[in-house]
């Protein structure tokens, strides 16, 4: 591919993959671009920029279920929201932001409810 397309699909936040080759390539590929525009689309963004290891999210909302989010879960939130893609969430370095996956999902009846991100900041020299 031409690096001028590669420069402006960078520039613009997007991804690229090869789509060319067989079958898990081309769901990677996919994958990796539905990740990306859920991580542009998230409006959970963080003030610094975070040491990732280090994010601990806990909220007051109700999550879609409790059973598969955690046992820190309760119905009147959760008190440590795991880590994960499938059920959890996931820290985005290129957009600074926070989105929540499958059973540890706010339920829709609780978006506008609070929730906490705690984490170290790293320091830019």
């Amino acid at each position: 591919m031409n690096s001028r397309y590669r420069t402006l699909f960078s520039s613009l936040g997007g991804v690229e993959a090869d789509i060319h080759g067989n079958a898990t390539q081309i769901a990677d590929g996919v994958a990796l671009m539905l990740q990306q525009t859920v991580a542009q689309a998230s409006p959970y963004e963080l003030q610094k920029p975070p040491i990732s290891s280090t994010i601990k999210v806990a909220g007051e909302f109700e999550v879609e279920n409790m059973a598969l989010c955690s046992a820190s879960c309760t119905a009147s939130g959760c008190s440590d929201i795991p880590r994960s893609r499938a059920n959890g969430f996931d820290y985005d370095g290129t957009t600074n932001t926070v989105s929540f996956f499958g059973a540890c999902r706010p339920k829709s009846t609780e978006l506008n409810v609070p929730f906490a991100v705690s984490y170290s900041g790293s320091s830019v020299r």
